[in-house]
C-alpha cells in the first residue's frame, strides 16, 4: 500500500493503525494512523483528519488554528507562536472577549472616509439632464429630528461629505427590536 504526501509523491506504507487514542493538549482524539517514514517527524495529522474537526479558523501570522469541541472552543499555538503558549483551550464565555479584541480593528467605529480607490463610482448623466421629480419622504418630526442629528455627527467625524448631486437617495429608518 502507498500513501500520497504534502508534495504529490506516494510513498510506501507498512501498516495502518486505528483508533489510536491520541492526547493533543488537553483533548482527546481517536485517530486512524498509517506507517510511513516521516524524515524526523512523530506523526503528521493530515487533512483526512483534519476534516473531523469541522469549520477551522486558521492565522498563519499568528501560527494559530481553532475550531468548536463538543461544547467548547480549541485553540492551538505553533511552536514559535508570538505568545509561546503551545497548546490551549478557550471555555465560550471568553470567545466573545477574545473575538472582540481580535477584530477590534474591523469594528471599531469609523474615523474619516474610506481610502481612496482605483475607480471612483460615478452616474454618467447627459448634459443638462434636469434630476428626476418625485415628492419627497415624508417623516415625523422625531425621525427627521434623528436623521438630521446621525447625518450631522457623521459630517462632524469625516465619514460623509457633503453631497453636491441634484438627486438624493432615500432615507430609511428601521426600528429594533424591543429586546426587554
Amino acid at each position: 500500500m502507498t500513501v500520497g504526501v504534502a508534495n504529490g509523491d506516494r510513498v510506501p506504507c507498512a501498516g495502518v493503525y486505528t483508533a489510536v487514542p491520541v492526547l493533543i493538549g488537553d483533548e482527546r482524539f481517536s485517530i486512524d494512523f498509517f506507517v510511513i517514514a516521516l524524515g524526523g517527524h512523530e506523526m503528521v495529522l493530515g487533512c483526512h483528519w483534519l476534516r473531523t474537526l469541522g469549520p477551522v479558523l486558521w492565522d498563519f501570522e499568528r501560527q494559530s488554528m481553532s475550531f468548536w469541541r463538543v461544547d467548547h472552543r480549541v485553540q492551538w499555538l505553533g511552536l514559535d507562536a508570538p505568545t509561546g503558549i503551545h497548546v490551549r483551550t478557550l471555555d465560550p464565555g471568553n470567545l466573545l472577549q477574545l473575538l472582540l479584541a481580535e477584530f477590534a480593528d474591523i469594528i471599531a467605529t469609523p474615523q474619516g472616509l474610506p481610502p481612496a480607490r482605483a475607480s471612483d463610482h460615478r452616474i454618467h448623466l447627459l448634459p443638462g439632464t434636469p434630476p428626476v421629480a418625485v415628492c419627497p419622504y415624508r417623516y415625523p418630526q422625531l425621525l427627521k429630528d434623528e436623521i438630521e442629528k446621525q447625518c450631522a455627527d457623521m459630517l462632524r467625524q469625516g465619514i460623509i461629505r457633503p453631497s453636491t448631486s441634484p438627486f438624493s437617495p432615500p432615507v430609511l429608518l428601521v426600528r429594533k427590536k424591543d429586546i426587554t
